[in-house]
């Protein structure tokens, strides 16, 4: 049998057994994604994709086009102007599907990250191979690795056994399948992506966005590059934790990925190249790059072509350049009742079943529900694009920090970012923030229908009505009901498209 990625042997420790220069750098990414939900670039251009996405990288990041080439979307990442990742002229975009904790009733909590790192090693192969010129990614090159639609494993093939996984703290061996007993993940759960390094040298990219690249012929991550694929190209390494030690344990195997997944045998990886070419190729060049210099890539800055480029900590607040209109329930900061998409979960052996129903999930639920705020007299929205900003009716086209949930609580109702699960509240005389982690008195209120199919809003802290001003802030001021205290909850959904370009 193969043996299984051991990914702190693999890559934490220098390539053993090789022999000259090998370049080694890791780009690490913020736990915050540049993106959530159902676009594919790669797979599914132009249209929602089947299943929700973590996508980290360049904020160039779309749906795609079927209009454009390989090279147009390549262009269009470097047009980014922040990166979620390390370095900056790493303009690429990386994405995995996004896991999920499934509750006894049924119901789905999208499990949080704590970020993405990209690993980056050269591999060698034997004899004629020993000492390979590396080559990198060419403009508008893309790949995939891994099988939504897997359910079991071959472990005589390289492409199956390139999916693999680990508990963090505990112990245990890493596997091909979602750990059965995730109370021993005390730390967390490292999800594992190996991408192919051997290039045909024709293709950027191929119908299948896969056969134009190969694996070693001995091993996953190491070995020969077949004859059909000569060309060797950085191995690309995707490394995910996910935080899953809030969750109750459960009697079963409790988590599912967004494509319906609950082995393990179905998450897969996507890669976008962003890269600068040139500053790539000089690395993969640049005697100073070697694992041994870069302490196996953790220590970036003593890669002389690289370390201009480096940011720490990425860019804050950095979001795709164009919020698409397509905001569904993910089950951010509540249970849903079903996987977003058409994607039952599947326990294998079985390969899944391709699915096109795209129709989003209710956005009301038993406690709570989602809206857009949107002052009567206005066709703005009111947005929470970041904490500790007061809150306005300033945004034309919705995004997820424009999506609010209301909950019942003794007296009332609290309403909180869909995006960041932080309450809002209204101090006496001041503009109303989104700034509080958890909710008294100062942050609930009381809804009340009004004529129109409107609501006026009233905070219980002071008993006053809800006003918008006419610099579109927010406030708790009012003891009167009229335009101006009015407000629309709308339904998100109805910014939902199937075709979002």
């Amino acid at each position: 049998m193969m043996k299984i990625i051991a990914l702190i042997l693999l890559l934490s420790l220098t390539v053993q057994g090789q022999t000259g220069f090998h370049p080694f750098w890791k780009v690490f990414c913020d736990q915050t994604p540049i993106y959530r939900g159902r676009l594919d670039t790669i797979v599914n251009p132009g249209v929602v994709s089947a299943h929700v996405h973590r996508v980290f990288g360049a904020n160039g990041f779309n749906p795609g086009n079927t209009a454009r080439s390989p090279i147009d979307e390549y262009n269009v990442l470097q047009a980014s102007t922040c990166t979620t990742c390390s370095i900056t002229i790493d303009k690429s975009a990386y994405w995995v599907p996004d896991l999920y904790y499934k509750w006894p009733n049924g119901n789905f909590t999208l499990v949080p990250s704590a970020g993405l790192t990209v690993y980056y090693p050269t591999r060698s192969g034997n004899g004629d191979q020993a000492n390979p010129k590396y080559t990198a990614f060419p403009k508008g090159f893309r790949m995939i690795a891994g099988n939504p639609y897997r359910r079991s494993v071959n472990t005589s093939s390289h492409a199956e056994m390139a999916i693999s996984f680990a508990c963090i703290g505990g112990g245990g061996p890493e596997t091909p399948a979602l750990p059965k007993d995730v109370s021993v993940c005390v730390d967390g759960l490292r999800a594992q992506v190996a991408f192919p390094q051997c290039w045909n040298g024709k293709d950027i990219d191929t119908p299948n966005h896969s056969s134009h690249m190969a694996y070693p012929i001995e091993e996953v991550n190491t070995g020969d590059c077949p004859a059909s694929h000569p060309i060797r190209v950085p191995f690309v390494f995707y490394e995910v934790l996910f935080s899953i030690t809030d969750f109750p344990r459960q009697n079963y195997q409790p988590f599912t990925f967004a494509c319906g997944d609950s082995t393990g045998y179905g998450y897969h990886g996507d890669f976008l190249n962003g890269w600068d070419v040139d500053i790539m190729q000089a690395a993969l060049q640049d005697q100073s790059c070697d694992a041994t210099n870069t302490n196996n890539g953790n220590n970036v800055q003593a890669c002389k072509s690289l370390a201009p480029y480096i940011q720490s900590p990425p860019a804050d607040g950095c979001l795709v350049k164009e919020l698409y209109p397509n905001i569904e329930d993910l089950g951010l900061n509540h249970p849903i009742t079903a996987l977003p998409g058409c994607n039952p979960v599947t326990p294998g052996p079985d390969p899944a079943q391709p699915c096109n129903h795209v129709t989003p999930q209710s956005s009301i639920g038993p406690t709570w529900r989602r809206f857009l705020l949107q002052p009567k007299n206005s066709t703005l929205f009111v947005s929470a694009v970041s904490q500790y900003v007061k809150m306005t009716a300033s945004v034309a086209t919705p995004y997820y920090s424009e999506v609010w949930t209301i909950n019942q609580v003794p007296g009332g109702w609290t309403m909180k970012s869909d995006l960041t699960g932080i309450f809002v509240t209204a101090p006496r005389d001041d503009p109303m923030i989104c700034d509080k982690p958890s909710a008294s008195t100062w942050e609930t209120f009381v809804f009340t229908s009004q004529n129109g199919g409107y609501y006026s809003i009233t905070s219980l802290s002071n008993n006053q009505y809800v006003s918008v001003h006419s610099d579109g802030t927010l406030h708790a001021d009012s003891t009167t009901v009229g335009d101006g205290q009015l407000w629309s909850l709308v339904d998100p959904n109805k910014f939902i498209h199937n075709t979002v370009v």
